[in-house]
């Protein structure tokens, strides 16, 4: 990653999806090169917070509720630390439509056009439950590819969209009963 981008994770509520802060987490004070992780968290108004859940010191939450949600996210992302974002939740009733499971689902375009804008690196993250005390956790390869020359930042965000919605279909095909996302 070149300084300054940052990197974006978007998760699915699959799994033990909150598995990832337990992988991540790193005390601040570890090394100069320890990673600082961000959780974008939009208040649903149904009490469903991770900040409630997760007491990571390397781990910092920017809420929507914040004063400039968005200011925030662009400071995590110029001092390269990582921002994590659910990606099957919407925030907005802006939304792409996009082919999913054999129909046209709405999915949240925030986090694609931050990667897009920020020209930031970008991957998928999920926690698959095994078993009772054990998780698979999956994260893609990074996408690094961002505001090629030869497509709009729409039709970038719209491919990074579908490559998200794909990989939420792989994994679904593996564990359909462990996705979380009843909204």
């Amino acid at each position: 990653n070149k300084i300054g981008q940052g990197h974006l994770l978007v998760g699915a509520h699959i799994g033990g999806w909150m598995l990832a802060s337990k992988v991540f987490a790193k005390d601040k004070g570890d090394s100069e090169n320890s990673l600082i992780f961000n959780i974008v968290e939009f208040d649903s108004g149904k009490g469903h917070k991770s900040q409630d859940k997760i007491n990571e010191s390397s781990i910092n939450f920017i809420l929507n509720t914040d004063d400039s949600p968005i200011f925030k996210i662009n400071q995590a992302l110029t001092q390269n630390e990582v921002v994590i974002f659910m990606g099957d939740r919407l925030f907005s009733d802006d939304v792409e439509l996009v082919p999913f499971l054999g129909k046209l689902a709405p999915f949240e375009p925030t986090p694609f056009r931050i990667a897009v804008a920020k020209k930031a690196s970008l991957s998928f993250s999920f926690g698959l439950k095994k078993n009772n005390n054990e998780y698979d956790l999956f994260i893609s390869n990074p996408i690094n590819n961002m505001n090629s020359s030869t497509q709009s930042k729409q039709e970038q965000v719209y491919k990074l969209i579908e490559a998200y919605v794909e990989s939420i279909e792989e994994k679904l095909k593996i564990v359909p009963l462990q996705w979380f996302n009843f909204y």
